[in-house]
């Protein structure tokens, strides 16, 4: 007889994501739990974009969907005046929930967001007596509901140290939290990088920056950035990939300043690696990031990195090493940081390096990322 820990559990993974980090984190894992112990139930905001590919799987366990069909991710709950109020589409989502869980009957649900979009599944949950996991693939302050759903969950799973510390100080219980870092399967890759796409500018001084068009990644701070460097480098050349509801807003100030020869919108690409092969330097400005995976593309390819400081950026980071750290929407710190880079080869060559070393090291792997996650999920559920 196996151990009870490894007897099949049934795990009813939510996701509320649309197009990030989180719904491709959740497609490459449950790549892997075929022949594990953990039995998956799917159930989602969106079955389109980046969420499409979690209804792709090859594998036959249950999938079912909200039907969502449009960003932002919508309210649970709104304030009038100071009091919250659980919104229409709360309603909905919390009668989903009780439909799902009843028709499967999971031993655990694991949301894989922060708990506020997932309030009404949470209420289910405590109704029918389902242990849950939180996955905080973000860093952020908690509102008072958000609190309570952390200190009732099994597990909450934080990204860096960096995280415990923020969550812990905003009343979350340490000995609930568990670090696991996002990884990247270096073999996949590289055989990505291999697979070179057509119409890459590899004539120009690319800088790379690879994320969701929205107000929190701070696109526009890179704009500006190349703004100032345009007469010293006049070939360089900012690429966008990604898309997203602030687009307009990049293409008319790109429009209005003149930067059409500098700034270019890629929009999305389903290999990325590829991308990166000329790319001199890469960009992470964002003003709000879990552990961003785009940090991790960029050192797999050994391009170094300039990122904002925030919660954790510094596990990944190290000053003047593999990269370098820049404060939120300090353009000119940011252009400086450039600067230094694109003309000192030799210093952008080793810098790029050593971030592939970091990752060879075994740190930031998703074989790691995967095993953790499956012995928290079995070790709650047993």
């Amino acid at each position: 007889m196996p151990a009870p820990a490894n007897k099949p559990k049934k795990v009813l993974f939510c996701e509320a994501g649309h197009h990030g980090g989180s719904v491709k984190r959740l497609i490459t894992f449950l790549r892997t739990v075929e022949d594990s112990p953990i039995r998956p139930v799917l159930f989602t905001f969106y079955r389109d974009g980046k969420a499409a590919g979690l209804f792709d799987l090859p594998a036959s366990f249950p999938r079912e969907s909200m039907g969502v069909m449009h960003d932002p991710i919508p309210d649970t709950i709104r304030m009038i005046g100071k009091i919250p109020v659980p919104t229409l589409f709360a309603a909905r989502y919390f009668a989903a929930s009780m439909r799902v869980m009843l028709k499967y009957r999971q031993d655990i649900v694991y949301m894989n967001n922060t708990p506020f979009c997932h309030l009404p599944l949470i209420a289910a949950c405590r109704i029918l007596g389902v242990p849950m996991i939180s996955h905080m693939r973000d860093t952020v302050l908690l509102t008072k509901a958000e609190r309570w759903a952390l200190n009732i969950m099994s597990r909450v799973v934080v990204l860096s140290e960096a995280a415990r510390k923020h969550y812990g100080g905003q009343g979350v219980p340490d000995e609930k939290m568990v670090v696991v870092y996002d990884g990247i399967s270096l073999p996949e890759f590289d055989r990505k990088k291999a697979e070179r796409e057509d119409g890459i500018h590899s004539d120009r001084t690319i800088v790379a920056l690879v994320g969701s068009i929205v107000p929190r990644k701070r696109q526009m701070a890179a704009v500006q950035a190349i703004e100032r460097l345009r007469d010293e480098f006049p070939d360089i050349l900012l690429l966008l990939y990604g898309d997203g509801p602030d687009r307009g807003a990049i293409e008319d100030y790109v429009r209005k300043n003149n930067l059409s020869t500098h700034v270019m919108i890629h929009g999305w690409t389903t290999n990325v690696a590829s991308h990166l092969v000329d790319a001199k330097v890469g960009l992470m400005v964002s003003d709000r990031e879990g552990m961003p995976n785009v940090v991790m593309e960029y050192m797999a390819a050994s391009v170094p990195v300039v990122a904002t400081n925030l919660s954790g950026i510094d596990e990944m980071v190290v000053e003047g090493v593999n990269g370098f750290i820049v404060e939120v929407d300090d353009v000119a710190s940011l252009a400086s940081r450039l600067a230094a880079l694109l003309r000192d080869e030799e210093s952008r060559q080793t810098t790029g390096r050593n971030g592939r070393a970091m990752l060879e090291s075994g740190k930031f792997t998703i074989d790691a990322e995967h095993e953790r996650i499956r012995s928290i999920i079995l070790g709650v559920a047993q």
